[in-house]
């Protein structure tokens, strides 16, 4: 019989994959404030939540620090990016959200 905890659902494997995927992609930084995110700080965040008939999570999510995610919360993105640095991951992985 296996140890509790050392089995993991497909589920929890897939999250952990896209962890690994986003925390490349994003260069291990922050999508919205651009700090380095530290391992016990890290979020999942649909950049546009999922009660606005969000795109799928393959399209929708991204890695923030907990305070980024915690101010963000159900805001449209498009008011909430506008505090955000210019070179923030978020304007490469949506470029649509970038401000003229």
């Amino acid at each position: 019989m296996a140890k509790k905890g050392l089995w993991r659902s497909p589920g929890v494997a897939i999250r952990i994959i896209e962890r690994q995927r986003l925390f490349v992609v994003q260069g291990g930084r922050c999508a919205y404030c651009g700090e380095d995110l530290e391992l016990n700080n890290i979020t999942f965040d649909h950049v546009w939540p999922r009660s606005r008939q969000a795109p799928p999570d393959d399209q929708n999510l991204v890695l923030a620090c907990s305070r980024c995610n915690a101010v963000k919360g159900r805001q449209n993105p498009q008011y909430f990016v506008k505090r955000c640095p210019a070179d923030a991951p978020i304007f490469q992985l949506h470029p649509e959200l970038r401000q003229n």
